[in-house]
This record gives structure tokens, C-alpha cells and sequence, in this order.
């Protein structure tokens, strides 16, 4: 746990700790029982204008916060190498099959920037390895972009007890797949834009950030007429329960990793780690 690993402490003293808790539904939940869920919440670019035209190649955007492999990391990863390594394939198959694309590889910019690039592309990609979904996922979806994510099934029910709703508008495939469905996608423009404006749809609908506020207030209204009780644990020490919240999915994660594409250079990935976390360092990028 990231909390426990930056603090020096056993996880166990977290999630032992009295102190009442909070959580976004994104893969940190799992890890976290007696905390309540809340959003993560984002608000719509009133700025977006999107001027590209039909005529123009149908432009993938990619904006990855981390530059290790897939396999380096559980959850701490954005699958970059391997990422890219299918983009620069899905580039060639596209080629030969007379479809026009471009790949706008976001990286070391600022998050105003990246927005705006964001903004500008016709699909988006989250990350495609770890079964989560990321502020980039919400960003996206808030533009009307389609965007690309994988989501385990953990994390959709996370969504699903957030929203009530089962059909979150992120396009849920894996670095194994994602090629395929790419390539299919490129083939059909106005689909990809329906997808995008359907999206954009339900985000206002159903992740309206004044709404969501309801979330952090009922938590705190808890905390006020019981403040020294913890919330209740959303799934106990029952070890069937922590085999289907937890150890399946990094099961799964194993198994899915046989199929990706080979790693790149570890000399590589670890220098454009070790230049994000400066530029991130000097505050230029979060």
C-alpha cells in the first residue's frame, strides 16, 4: 500500500488505524475496507473546440505519468514500453489496410498542456494493464473522447456502488487486445464519435462534480455525530472474500503478462523514469 510504503509503517497499521477513512473507487479501494468510497471529481472543459476535420488522420493520444513496464509493477505502472511498442505496431497494420492515423505520445508536459493535446484527439488511452482507471479515463470522457482503459472487475463494481449505474463509458479492453480493437475501431470515424459523444453525455449525467459533493458530505456528517468510530468494512477478513477482491485479480494480472509484448531496454524505461520524477520534482508536472 502506498500510504503504509511512504510512511515507513506496516500496512496493517493503516488499516488498523481508528481514524475514519476515505477512498477513491479506483484500485486503491480494494486495499481498504472500512473506508468510504468517493469520486474522484473532475469538471468539464468549457474551452474544448475540437476543429479537425474528416479529412484529417484520426489522431490516438497517449499521456502515461510513469515510463516503466508493465511487469515492473503491480499498480505503480502505466505499461509504457509495452504501450507504445503496440502503438508503433497498430501504426503499420493501419498502413497496409489504407487507414490515416496518428499517435500523440503526451509526455513531461503540463497538466494545461496535456488537456489541451487531450482535447484534440479522436480515441484516448489510459492504461491498459492494471485493471484501473485514472484521472486521464474521466478527463477524457468529460471531453467526449473515446477512451481506452482496462477495468477488472473490481473496479466496475467499485464504479457501480459510486454511480448506481453499470455502464460506465470507458472502452474496458488489455494491452493484449488492445491492437485488435483499435484497428477495428479506426475503421469506423463516426462510431468512434458517437462513443466520444455518449460519453461526454453520461459523465454530466452521472459524475456531475456538485453531485458527487454528496459523497464527501455524508462522510464528514459520520465523522461529525461519530467521530471517534470507524466506517464499517465494506468486506470482512472472510478469505473468499479476499481471494475475489484481491488475489484473483493479480492472478489474473500474472497470466495476462505472458502476452504482452517484450520489454524494452531496461536502460530505456529507467531514464525516462528517472526524468519524469525530475521534471515532477522542479513542480512542473504533477
Amino acid at each position: 500500500m502506498w500510504v503504509a510504503k511512504n510512511m515507513g509503517v506496516p500496512e496493517e497499521t493503516i488499516l488498523n488505524c481508528p481514524i475514519p477513512k476515505l477512498v477513491i473507487a479506483q484500485h486503491q479501494e480494494r486495499f481498504i475496507g472500512n473506508a468510504i468510497l468517493v469520486p474522484n471529481i473532475v469538471f468539464p472543459n468549457s474551452k474544448i473546440c475540437r476543429l479537425r476535420g474528416n479529412d484529417a488522420p484520426l489522431r490516438i493520444g497517449y499521456a502515461p505519468s510513469r515510463f516503466l513496464s508493465a511487469r515492473a509493477a503491480r499498480w505503480d505502472t502505466k505499461g509504457y514500453p509495452e504501450t507504445v511498442k503496440m502503438l508503433q505496431r497498430l501504426v503499420r497494420s493501419a498502413r497496409k489496410q489504407g487507414l490515416g492515423i496518428e499517435i500523440d505520445l503526451i509526455e513531461l508536459v503540463s497538466h494545461s498542456e496535456c488537456l489541451r493535446r487531450k482535447s484534440d484527439c479522436d480515441i484516448f488511452i489510459d492504461e491498459l494493464v492494471t485493471g484501473s482507471y485514472h484521472l486521464n479515463t474521466l478527463e477524457a470522457l468529460c471531453s467526449g473522447i473515446a477512451c481506452l482503459t482496462f477495468l477488472d472487475r473490481r473496479t466496475q463494481q467499485a464504479i457501480t456502488a459510486l454511480t448506481g449505474r453499470t455502464d460506465f463509458p470507458a472502452i474496458s479492453v488489455g494491452l493484449e487486445h488492445a491492437h485488435d480493437v483499435l484497428l477495428e475501431l479506426c475503421k469506423d470515424r463516426e462510431s468512434i464519435r458517437q462513443i466520444g459523444m455518449h460519453s461526454k453525455e453520461w459523465m454530466a449525467s452521472h459524475w456531475e462534480p456538485f453531485d458527487f459533493a454528496r459523497h464527501f458530505l455524508d462522510a464528514y456528517d459520520q465523522v461529525r455525530s461519530e467521530p471517534h468510530k470507524s466506517f464499517p468494512c465494506r468486506f470482512g477478513g472472510n478469505p473468499a472474500l479476499q481471494v475475489a477482491t484481491v488475489k484473483l485479480h493479480d492472478q489474473l494480472w500474472r497470466s495476462r503478462a505472458k502476452q504482452w509484448p517484450r520489454l524494452a531496454p531496461p536502460w530505456f524505461t529507467g531514464f525516462k523514469s528517472a526524468v519524469g520524477q525530475v521534471v515532477r520534482n522542479c513542480g512542473l508536472r504533477n
